[in-house]
């Protein structure tokens, strides 16, 4: 039996400041993991630090956090 993955602290804090409940986590590869939640399906690529929504079957996932970006901000 795995054990469970445990979501980025800033990805539970993003998800906590937006409301957003949290219900499954699946691994896709090595850096990749899909989120499932209340308002529909999300994207963590842990190497890009990039958080995507599922926004429909033709739109696909897009940006809607990156934290790398974030921490390249707070430096400015």
């Amino acid at each position: 039996m795995s054990r469970p993955i445990k979501l980025p602290a800033h990805i539970e804090a993003y998800f906590l400041n937006h409301n957003i409940g949290c219900s499954g986590v699946l691994p896709v590869d090595g850096e990749t993991i899909k989120i499932m939640t209340n308002v529909g399906w999300f994207k963590y690529n842990s190497s890009t630090k990039d958080l995507s929504k599922f926004m429909g079957k033709h739109t696909g996932y897009e940006s809607v956090f990156n934290s790398q970006i974030c921490e390249q901000l707070s430096l400015i």
